[in-house]
């Protein structure tokens, strides 16, 4: 939306705004964001702010974090179970989804409407260790205080990173997928020893 006259920090600032969060749902809407931003800059037009998010999503492979598809693949290979958890407009994140390129990557992907500690409680249910990453500390900090037995990770780098508070609550904040794909074989390795150990 650059190209329009919306500036980057207007953008990311407004974005809580657009975001509904209340009895344990969450949502966030492309178009209620535009609708807030046009308060900010009357002249934005609203079909042509939503052509330019879509044109964003389109190249939506170009904003991953370095190294999210080497990643992927190679937990993938080592035989984790991956599941996507993401919010907000269903038909917004699957084309997001799809032009990122890693959709290949997923055994499933969950859009839900309910904060993701509900989801990840009932995954729990399904999985005998869940690992869960994120670059966001409000996630990470509701999935350390209602789920203590999951490990959450931070990976560090989103607008919403806040390290001091992720490595006050003990949340291991890593720079690099290298990094945390790492820390999550040895946990699973751990994890898979002490299975096999009990049979």
């Amino acid at each position: 939306l650059k190209r329009l006259g919306v500036s980057p920090e207007v953008f990311f600032n407004m974005y809580p705004r657009a975001v509904h969060r209340g009895g344990g749902q969450y949502s966030y809407e492309p178009l209620s964001h535009l609708r807030l931003l046009k308060g900010e800059y009357p002249k934005l037009g609203l079909t042509e702010g939503q052509q330019a998010l879509y044109t964003v999503i389109r190249n939506a492979n170009r904003y991953l974090y370095p190294g999210a598809d080497k990643f992927l693949r190679r937990l993938k290979k080592g035989g984790l179970s991956l599941i996507l958890v993401t919010h907000g407009n269903p038909q917004f994140q699957r084309l997001k989804l799809t032009h990122s390129g890693i959709k290949k990557y997923f055994d499933k992907v969950i859009f839900s409407s309910d904060v993701k500690v509900v989801t990840l409680k009932r995954l729990k249910k399904r999985f005998d260790e869940v690992f869960f990453i994120s670059d966001h500390i409000r996630e990470l900090a509701e999935v350390k205080h209602h789920l203590p037995e999951l490990l959450p990770i931070m990976k560090v780098g989103g607008h919403h990173s806040d390290i001091k508070k992720a490595r006050r609550l003990k949340i291991p904040t890593l720079m690099t997928f290298r990094e945390i794909e790492r820390l999550i074989m040895k946990h699973h390795n751990s994890s898979e020893r002490k299975r096999k150990k009990i049979r």
